[in-house]
């Protein structure tokens, strides 16, 4: 039996490059430099150099026919262990097996990635959105801007699918959407990759969870049981109507875009993690709290409280020129057509009306009646249990579903972030049947009216003061 030598999180997290590249995987340390270029799921591994690989790992691969086959590769590539390595949680329970097995079953003989569902909603996006612009350009007229910020929303989905590498095989495409369907208004994709893909996604609404600051501000929202409650929670179902109100307005502040930007100086605490300055979800992804350098040996940087995004000064560079390909040229037509007051207006009702729409979205995808969230994943939950019991899937009409790229089919998102939406929206019955099946609360809501009502009622509930128990 081979003998491992102990290797930190701080040793990983030196190697995240194509020229060296470990991962750590169950409490296993892989050299993974050799085979990137080798993947057959392509560039996705990327994105889990120098990290705590194994929830993208299981959810990458949940779907292979062959895991042994997949599993001895990676065995060749062992080079340590972690030590006192605690495991995420479980990815083999009784309910995962054979769900599992049923969804691989189902698309054992289709593209999980390309589809023509997905790719006509994305040509569909950049025809109409690049369009709007034009129009924009040409009238400089107020009138445009509320659809600009409605196809913003709809591309915000798109880099969305990009991110998470469902929209085609073709790396290519993927890495195109998911640049520039963040950058392109002041989404940093290598925050949002983060915040979404490594942190989210991994440990949903949890305290490792660094997009829960982002969605739902803990000082002004209650959103698990287990939360402690403040005076001000009483008054978060209010808080939760005005939303797409106070959204349009921090959104509408986009720091990265012009004009903002030459204001974000003094606008840089809206750009926080914690302690937010409104009761509002924050449109824009928040980079590390926490300098690298200052993270423990023992930390991998995702949580509970230091949160660290492997950014580089290019990576900036790219974000900020892309965020002004489009508003820089905008604003100073509009300006020296229309004046400084509608170029201001122009750009700023575009960024505040993709804001509302986005929140308004992504409060629904994991809140509603009774739903099950905790602070913390232990060692022998079923991870995938925990996201049934913690997401929703929500019916909306053939066209928004296809324009959003079944974004609103969570549930199913979360344990097959990859798939593409036309797959997502076949295997929703499967993992219904089979989750109900195993007693598992699957959070199913027949319309969007329904689901905002749920939130309503969740937020009210969780604002009324709890009862001191007496012994």
């Amino acid at each position: 039996m081979t003998s491992y030598r102990d290797i930190s999180f701080e040793e990983v997290r030196a190697h995240r490059s194509r020229s060296s590249g470990w991962i750590a995987v169950h409490g296993k340390v892989y050299d993974i430099t050799s085979f990137i270029d080798r993947h057959p799921g392509g560039a996705v591994i990327l994105t889990s150099l120098g990290r705590d690989a194994t929830v993208l790992f299981e959810t990458h691969h949940n779907l292979v026919q062959d895991i042994d086959k997949i599993n001895k590769i990676l065995s060749k590539m062992q080079i340590g262990v972690i030590p006192n390595y605690k495991p995420i949680a479980k990815f083999d329970s009784p309910f995962a097996i054979k769900m599992l097995g049923k969804v691989r079953e189902y698309v054992k003989d289709k593209p999980h990635r390309d589809s023509f569902y997905g790719i006509s909603a994305l040509i569909f996006f950049y025809v109409t959105f690049f369009s709007l612009v034009a129009i924009a350009f040409y009238t400089g007229s107020l009138y445009v801007a509320p659809f600009i910020g409605v196809m913003m929303g709809v591309g915000h989905l798109a880099g969305h699918a990009g991110n998470h590498w469902s929209l085609s095989s073709y790396n290519w495409l993927n890495k195109l959407v998911s640049v520039t369907c963040t950058n392109l208004w002041g989404l940093r994709e290598r925050y949002w990759e983060f915040s979404h893909l490594i942190s989210h996604h991994c440990y949903n609404y949890t305290d490792r969870d660094y997009i829960m600051e982002q969605h739902v501000p803990l000082k002004y929202f209650r959103v698990r049981e287990t939360d402690a409650w403040k005076p001000i929670h009483a008054y978060q179902h209010i808080f939760y109507l005005t939303t797409p109100i106070t959204s349009f307005f921090v959104g509408a502040l986009r720091l990265d875009c012009a004009p903002w930007i030459f204001a974000a100086p003094l606008l840089a605490k809206l750009r926080m993690n914690k302690e937010s300055p409104a009761p509002a979800p924050q449109f824009f992804a928040s980079g590390s709290n926490i300098e690298e350098k200052s993270l423990k040996s023992y930390e991998d940087g995702v949580g509970p409280a230091n949160f660290v995004v492997y950014d580089t000064p290019f990576d900036t560079f790219v974000s900020l020129t892309l965020s002004n390909l489009i508003w820089l040229p905008l604003f100073v037509h509009t300006y020296r057509n229309h004046g400084f007051l509608q170029a201001l207006l122009l750009n700023s009702i575009s960024f505040g009306v993709q804001a509302s729409i986005v929140t308004k979205s992504l409060l629904t995808q994991h809140l509603c009646e009774d739903i099950k969230l905790d602070p913390n994943y232990e060692s022998n939950d079923d991870w995938y249990g925990k996201q049934v019991e913690a997401s929703t899937s929500i019916v909306k009409n053939s066209f928004i579903m296809w324009m959003t790229f079944a974004i609103s089919f969570q549930t199913e998102h979360h344990m097959f972030p990859s798939l593409n939406p036309k797959l997502l929206l076949e295997i929703q019955p499967i993992v219904r049947e089979v989750a109900e099946e195993f007693k598992l609360q699957y959070n199913f809501l027949p319309s969007d009216a329904e689901a905002t009502k749920s939130v309503y009622r969740q937020f009210k509930k969780l604002g009324e003061k709890p009862e001191i128990k007496s012994d």
